[in-house]
């Protein structure tokens, strides 16, 4: 009798596909997960380092606090080729080992990335790995920024601040101490 009163009643419509199907399921809350924000702090690191002469993406300004938006701005107007020349900035996280979450809580997180930079320029053209630490703030939610985090300060670590726990593990290992684990 359940299973018959469930065919027949009208289906949850929770969205559209871009040839206009519907999606139909019960809605449910977003759940942030480790994995879902390091792939969102992946995309939002990728993006925040792309540039061009014109400056950064407008659309990333959702992601990102007013403080982080204004480093951004000044990073990108001192690190550039020649006046007047064209140039396209990349940056490409490593897609193994390239996200690491270090602290995390319903306010705030923080992730070290390692990946590589590229820069090309109607001269030339460079590529370096570089490692970043990276800190997210928890923040209203809005239409554009749905789940609500925004990239609020981002700079550049060295490889071993990057490897410090390898490092760590490594030498606890070696004369069989326990590990501390940082909170």
């Amino acid at each position: 009798m359940q299973l018959r009163k469930q065919a027949a009643g009208i289906p949850t419509i929770v969205a559209f596909t871009a040839d206009h199907r519907a999606i139909i399921g019960d809605p449910k809350p977003y759940q942030m997960n480790d994995d879902r924000f390091e792939a969102f702090a992946r995309d939002t690191i990728e993006a925040a380092l792309a540039r061009t002469e014109k400056g950064i993406p407008p659309a990333l300004q959702d992601f990102v606090t007013d403080a982080a938006g204004k480093k951004l701005l000044a990073q990108s107007t001192s690190n550039r080729p020649k006046a007047g020349a064209s140039f396209v900035q990349t940056f490409k996280v490593a897609d193994k080992d390239g996200v690491r979450l270090v602290s995390g809580n319903i306010m705030t997180a923080r992730v070290k990335l390692r990946g590589v930079l590229t820069t090309r320029s109607t001269d030339s053209m460079v590529s370096d790995t570089y490692y970043w630490a990276a800190q997210f703030v928890s923040t209203p939610l809005s239409v554009e920024n749905p789940i609500g985090w925004r990239l609020n300060d981002l700079f550049e670590i060295s490889m071993d601040d990057f490897y410090e726990e390898d490092a760590a593990r490594a030498a606890a290992d070696a004369v069989k101490l326990p590990t501390r684990k940082k909170s």
